[in-house]
């Protein structure tokens, strides 16, 4: 019966290095702070979407408001545009008043 013939040492392939695979790190200190700054972002714009609607709804009735104005003056007969009447509150004073 004859014998499998035994590869030398010599003639044997080269070893291929050895590849551990490293579970990554979640928690490390840079994600963590990474990861708490996302979460106060959602946080905010899910309080600050209502008062954004809020002031979107108000400035759109304004618009309409002031655009029925505007309307109504220019229609009427004998009308100046240089002397519009004034409208309150004024598109610039309800931004500046919601920055408040």
């Amino acid at each position: 019966m004859p014998v499998p013939a035994q590869v030398a040492p010599a003639q044997a392939s080269p070893k291929k290095p050895i590849q551990a695979a490293l579970p990554t790190v979640i928690n490390t200190p840079s994600r963590i702070e990474a990861d708490i700054s996302k979460s106060r972002e959602k946080l905010m714009e899910v309080a600050l979407r209502s008062i954004r609607q809020e002031a979107t709804d108000a400035l759109a009735t304004i618009r309409q408001r002031d655009e029925a104005r505007r309307r109504e003056i220019m229609n009427k007969p004998g009308c100046s545009p240089c002397d519009p009447p004034a409208v309150d509150p004024t598109y610039f004073q309800t931004l500046s008043a919601s920055r408040h």
